[in-house]
């Protein structure tokens, strides 16, 4: 329950702040969410902040659980990408190969940057359970999935052409991935010294 709540609020809450320009005169539809308008990184920043406290009430150990649901985590969220393919958000750069969009009304063939991460999603779940069977430290799992995605993410991006935040030649999305990129390597790297 925590997680949902948390993941919800921070998902709604970053989107909030990256597409500012249009909420500051448009207060009203802030909490509007079933029109739109949740980001993933908003939602894992959220229950990084808020689970690591509620499991600590409950005497649970955080990174135990955070190793065992991450390959589902990946899973979830390449799932979730093929819904966007579907209701034709997070669409991609225009290409001659590629899909028209009629919710974007251009008739222009566009890349399916959905699918792109949907693939990646399914890859990860697969190389995410190879690694869960051999860790060696608690979170080893998770911080792989931070890590990897990061990586998966920033470089999908770059396909990407629909409407989002930006700062300098970067989305906000891939400014975040390079911070979670150096959370997941920083926690990984920092375990490895601490075992050998």
């Amino acid at each position: 329950i925590a997680a949902m709540v948390a993941s919800l609020v921070g998902a709604r809450t970053f989107h909030v702040i990256t597409e500012w320009d249009h909420y500051r005169d448009n207060l009203r539809e802030i909490p509007a969410i079933w029109e739109g308008g949740l980001t993933f990184y908003g939602g894992l920043i959220a229950c990084l902040v808020v689970l690591p406290f509620v499991f600590r009430a409950h005497k649970i150990a955080f990174w135990d659980v955070a190793d065992h649901f991450a390959p589902a985590l990946a899973l979830g969220h390449g799932i979730v990408r093929f819904g966007c393919f579907l209701n034709g958000c997070c669409y991609g750069r225009p290409a001659a190969w590629g899909f028209v969009f009629p919710e974007i009304g251009d008739g222009i063939h566009r890349q399916p940057s959905q699918l792109y991460e949907a693939g990646a999603g399914v890859v990860l779940f697969f190389i995410l359970v190879k690694l869960h069977a051999g860790r060696k430290f608690r979170g080893q799992t998770f911080l792989s999935y931070l890590l990897l995605y990061a990586a998966s993410r920033f470089v999908i991006e770059f396909t990407r052409d629909d409407p989002r935040g930006a700062l300098g030649w970067l989305s906000t999305s891939q400014w975040v991935a390079i911070g979670v990129a150096f959370v997941g390597a920083g926690g990984k790297t920092t375990a490895l010294f601490r075992l050998a």
